[in-house]
């Protein structure tokens, strides 16, 4: 009987001694979070991304399996994904490793950092759940970003782009894209009923529209593409 309460002493010492060490660190997570993991705030994330309809979602969905670290042939983590870490527990050290093997993968900066965006969103989404999932957000490195876009198209480069490409509606749909500004992904949800025959604006639905933009007017070029002479003849 003696052995065994000492036995149980000497765990309770070594729990207490863990939790402190674990407040002392800043990593000390209460016991309803603990099981709570990294994973599990990304899922949800992925289906407030989902409820919300935002155009985002397959970018999302893709930093997801980034931060899992996912084996792209058998869709398992592997030893550098984050995904099982209680979300608790997850430090500064640990995202840095993590970028550092992104780095060392090549990976754009601009990448890691949409990635870690993604990260701290879906912590703030916990945070503001109820109830809480997460009691604390850790600090998110950031990367500075150089893979800045340099030179643009000058319109004659353009015209000579346009005229190489196949008569079969893609250079209809370049043009398009050339003089409205719209995304690849905007203008392929177009449809009949967004184009307003009157004003000569696209309505479009925010959720199709990644800047939350719902109306965009056609320019006088862009009238004059072959896609939009074609609409007054459709409607």
């Amino acid at each position: 009987m003696r052995e065994r309460q000492n036995d149980r002493l000497r765990e309770a010492v070594s729990l207490l001694q863990d939790r402190n060490k674990e407040r002392g660190e800043g990593t000390l997570v209460p016991a309803a979070d603990r099981r709570v993991t990294v994973a599990d705030l990304l899922d949800d994330l992925v289906r407030h991304y989902e409820m919300r309809r935002l155009p985002s979602l397959r970018t999302l969905r893709a930093h997801r399996r980034a931060l899992l670290d996912l084996d792209a042939r058998t869709r398992k983590p592997s030893t550098e994904g984050i995904g099982p870490i209680p979300a608790g527990k997850v430090t500064t050290a640990r995202l840095t490793r993590l970028v550092t093997t992104w780095q060392r993968d090549d990976v754009a900066d601009a990448t890691i950092n949409r990635r870690l965006t993604s990260l701290k969103s879906a912590y703030y989404l916990a945070l503001e759940s109820d109830p809480p999932k997460v009691f604390r957000v850790p600090t998110i490195p950031r990367l500075d970003e150089h893979n800045v876009r340099e030179g643009f198209f000058e319109k004659g480069e353009f015209y000579a782009v346009l005229a190489a490409l196949p008569a079969d509606g893609l250079r209809d749909f370049v043009e398009w894209a050339y003089w409205t500004g719209m995304r690849k992904g905007e203008s392929a949800k177009l449809t009949w009923a967004a184009f307003d025959r009157e004003t000569w604006m696209l309505t479009l639905a925010a959720r199709d529209a990644k800047s939350r933009q719902a109306a965009v007017p056609i320019t006088v070029e862009g009238r004059a593409s072959r896609r939009a002479r074609r609409l007054p003849a459709v409607r």
